[in-house]
């Protein structure tokens, strides 16, 4: 999940075109869910980072209440604002006519969705905290000064995103402690290694009653480096880490192996992975057609990392 709109953030416009133009009509009809990576936190979308800051659209006490600040029993009733390009339309996000954009979710930062009749939860993440240093590509005062700008200061930029952060475990923490669903799916931007050691997965499953523990399916999902691999299996030998981060395509010819997981449920209402590292839905090779427009570092204004 995440680095939805390279290289540096979501901006009018690029719903359709990094989404509805590439995408088929039968993928774009259904519901997708979506994180922030650091990509995402980048010039195009300077708001992002600082959402208190000049927002769009505030979430307080006169509207706690409804569908778009929570519903019937808020996770807060503190204040809080909104000014990302890339949220949903009705919390100010753009290219409100763009066909089918109401099946592109990212109601929040993190959030949560259960599908009741699969017993399924899904629970999104935001940690790009850790990767302050690689916002916008290549940091805060490159591929992100906008966000900085817009920020007024590194102190504020730091402790928006922690608190992001912060914000993001508690919902995680609340989750496994509910242990509502019994097939739970985490979707963040980062291995590991890139968020402190930290392991969503486990983090979840230490939080849960005992008693659920054995009977409950929790796969953690990430990707931001671009390529196919399992992480980490659990006690049969089932892959539950899964990074999956080159389905669109990034950042040349050598991300490899390249694709995209998919999720489905057994008979018995348990998710299982219908394919994830095999040829139905990963490349090993491909090439760039002679005749395919590409687009140089230098026409993006400054070269970016390819993280």
């Amino acid at each position: 999940g995440g680095d939805n709109f390279y290289w540096a953030g979501a901006s009018s416009g690029r719903f359709s075109e990094t989404w509805y133009d590439v995408y088929s009509q039968a993928l774009t009809s259904v519901p997708w869910f979506s994180v922030f990576g650091n990509h995402d936190y980048g010039n195009s979308d300077p708001g992002i980072g600082c959402p208190s800051t000049n927002s769009r659209f505030t979430c307080d006490r006169s509207n706690m209440n409804s569908e778009v600040c929570g519903g019937a029993a808020p996770y807060s009733t503190e204040p809080q604002g909104y000014n990302s390009n890339a949220l949903n339309v009705n919390k100010g996000g753009v290219d409100h006519g763009v066909p089918n954009r109401a099946n592109w979710h990212q109601p929040d930062y993190t959030y949560y969705y259960s599908i009741p009749a699969l017993d399924f939860e899904l629970v999104a993440m935001d940690l790009d905290f850790y990767q302050i240093g690689a916002l916008g590509g290549n940091g805060p005062h490159l591929g992100a000064s906008g966000v900085l700008a817009a920020c007024g200061s590194m102190d504020a930029l730091h402790n928006s995103l922690l608190a992001i952060a912060e914000a993001s475990k508690k919902v995680l923490n609340n989750r496994s402690r509910t242990a509502a669903s019994k097939n739970v799916a985490i979707l963040g931007h980062y291995p590991d290694s890139f968020q402190g050691d930290l392991n969503l997965r486990n983090l979840y499953l230490q939080g849960m009653p005992v008693d659920k523990n054995k009977s409950t399916r929790v796969f953690n999902f990430f990707g931001h480096t671009h390529v196919q691999e399992c992480k980490g299996q659990d006690a049969n030998g089932r892959c539950v880490d899964f990074l999956t981060g080159g389905s669109g395509g990034c950042c040349g010819l050598g991300d490899v192996p390249a694709g995209f997981v998919a999720l489905s449920f057994n008979g018995a209402r348990e998710q299982i992975t219908e394919c994830f590292t095999t040829p139905e839905c990963t490349i090993r090779t491909y090439a760039q057609p002679a005749n395919s427009f590409s687009l140089s570092l230098n026409d993006i204004g400054q070269a970016q990392s390819t993280l």
